[in-house]
């Protein structure tokens, strides 16, 4: 999950069994960590309910990103040796699909980052 604007970059990155967190474009880690198992089962489960085939297909709302109001925001998920791209959206109106998602990512990153 990465969401950005001239002179904004936060990214969140998911990759078992570890999750972090972005600031800058250089992506220089500003925090780390492992997650435990059964956080994990809880991602694998939102996951499984988003349809990732269509996931570059989903509704998306970009208008206050356009007057600068927001950050754009982007979703991808690698899975099984493909990369899905969601549309980009404005930052604070996830797609409903990915919402569950997207909240837990940030959660999990305000819990890390606060860790560091």
């Amino acid at each position: 999950y990465t969401a950005s604007s001239r002179g904004y970059y936060y990214e969140i990155a998911l990759q078992e069994p570890v999750i972090k967190v972005f600031h800058s474009r250089d992506r220089q880690v500003a925090a780390e960590s492992a997650l435990p198992e059964e956080t994990w089962k809880e991602i694998r489960n939102i996951l499984l309910k988003i349809e990732l085939e269509t996931l570059p297909d989903i509704h998306t709302y970009i208008d206050d990103a356009a007057v600068d109001k927001t950050a754009i925001a982007q979703l991808r998920v690698c899975h099984g040796g493909k990369s899905y791209k969601s549309p980009e959206f404005d930052q604070n109106k996830a797609p409903k699909a990915l919402k569950s998602l997207i909240s837990k990512m940030q959660s999990l990153a305000v819990i890390v980052e606060s860790e560091q």
